[in-house]
């Protein structure tokens, strides 16, 4: 994470050096909203290049993981080779199968976010955020209260609010109907007839998990897919090689073997 020579905060005056605005509304340097994989690294980057920084992270949940804690349908996984998706600076080579499941996908990011206990603030939900041109700092009201920020990291992710489309006669219709990313499990689809809209990644996991429970099922999509076998396997010895191991042969043009490609 670079700041450039004119925008590092520690070549100006930290928020928390000024006074302290009435009302309890709080001063920090860094403002980060979200703790999935993006807020998370965001975090780690700012505590270990600028540690002299307030940082603080919101995340409206009750705790981290982002879409991976949300989405918990039937075959919920990652879609590409997890020993690929993993952070950098918290390596994991033991995952159960080539593409982790959600749940312990899931449980990886709380481990990490455990690292950060004391700069996370869960049950927060930012309500609006404007920048003051005067001040040269962001404000951002929170439902626990107004943060004044320097910077602020947004990484609430693309696929934190799920969307029902809008159907014609969806209304009228008296079965259950949900989006894969609020599954209802107290509903069972046993022996029911099942409709599923989309054949997009959630349904290309959800449908064969589901297809032999259910009485009849029918998945409509728009544009068809390639879709090709899934090479799933057990926690094996190419699960368990190191992750760099994987980075140094995906190197950009022009960097060094070896090296990683990214930051996070």
């Amino acid at each position: 994470m670079t700041l450039t020579p004119t925008d590092r905060p520690d070549t100006q005056p930290p928020a928390t050096d000024g006074p302290e605005p009435s009302g309890g509304t709080e001063c920090v340097d860094v403002l980060i909203v979200g703790t999935g994989f993006g807020g998370l690294a965001a975090l780690h980057r700012l505590r270990t290049d600028h540690p002299h920084l307030t940082v603080v992270t919101v995340e409206r949940a009750d705790g981290p993981g982002g879409v991976w804690r949300d989405n918990s349908y039937p075959g919920a996984a990652c879609d590409v080779p997890t020993s690929l998706y993993s952070l950098s600076f918290a390596d994991k080579s033991d995952w159960s199968h080539t593409y982790g499941r959600g749940w312990e996908i899931k449980n990886y990011l709380e481990g990490v976010a455990r690292e950060f206990d004391d700069q996370i603030r869960y049950g927060c939900e930012v309500l609006a955020a404007l920048w003051d041109a005067e001040q040269g700092r962001w404000r951002v009201d929170t439902s626990s209260g107004t943060v004044l920020a320097t910077y602020l990291i947004a990484a609430p992710g693309a696929l934190s609010a799920p969307t029902i489309p809008a159907v014609d006669g969806l209304e009228d219709f008296s079965g259950n109907v949900f989006h894969t990313a609020q599954w209802d499990h107290a509903h069972s689809l046993a022996g029911r007839r099942v409709a599923v809209v989309g054949s997009g990644a959630s349904a290309i996991q959800v449908v064969p998990e589901i297809v032999d429970d259910v009485d009849q099922l029918v998945v409509f999509q728009r544009t068809p897919s390639w879709v090709i076998p899934a090479w799933i396997a057990p926690s094996g010895r190419w699960n368990r090689l190191p992750t760099n191991a994987f980075r140094s042969c995906i190197a950009l043009p022009g960097a060094s073997p070896g090296s990683p490609t990214n930051s996070t």
